[in-house]
């Protein structure tokens, strides 16, 4: 049991600091792939495949500060211009190599589903007006699916969860189900 300080589920995510930050190997960083000829879609963020996943600890509590599942998985960097942004998209891998094929709970409230394979932790920093605009909401494409779902249309449920990286605050990201 973790002391119940939030509202909303913690997910804790624990790794070696060079698997995001280091300047050849780590995800979260522009790093060796960064061209200055291509700054907006450089970066070893932009980098893809199983080459590019790292190793982390996961552990998720609910919004009552139970911690509901841990274990080890792989971790890759997920989406497309906001790889860039400072707040990223995070995919999450279950696999057997690092001990377990599923995560094993159910993440989002409006499915039966208590094994994910993968699943994202989807940035807000999409919608935070980056282009220029006006437009600040975080959560639109949240309602848009919302609105969606009422006509029948395949949807992606979502549930806003506090990150942790290495102990240190991340943010607010959304959990998805990682839609292939």
């Amino acid at each position: 049991l973790m002391t119940k300080k939030y509202d909303l589920p913690v997910i804790s995510l624990v790794t070696d600091p060079a698997n995001l930050f280091d300047h050849n190997i780590g995800i979260y960083i522009p790093g060796a792939n960064y061209n200055d000829n291509d700054p907006l879609w450089s970066g070893n963020y932009f980098q893809k495949g199983l080459l590019w996943e790292r190793p982390i600890y996961i552990e998720y509590f609910d919004d009552s500060g139970f911690s509901r599942f841990s274990q080890d998985a792989g971790i890759r960097i997920h989406g497309g211009k906001t790889r860039g942004l400072a707040q990223k998209t995070l995919r999450l891998y279950a696999r057997e190599e690092y001990g377990k094929k599923y995560f094993n709970y159910n993440l989002l409230p409006n499915t039966e589903n208590n094994n994910y394979k993968r699943f994202l932790l989807r940035t807000t920093f999409g919608g935070w007006g980056h282009d220029g605009g006006l437009d600040n909401s975080i959560i639109k494409d949240e309602i848009a699916h919302s609105i969606a779902s009422e006509v029948g249309v395949n949807t992606q449920d979502f549930n806003p969860a506090i990150v942790f990286i290495n102990g240190e605050y991340w943010g607010i990201h959304g959990i998805r189900d990682y839609i292939d």
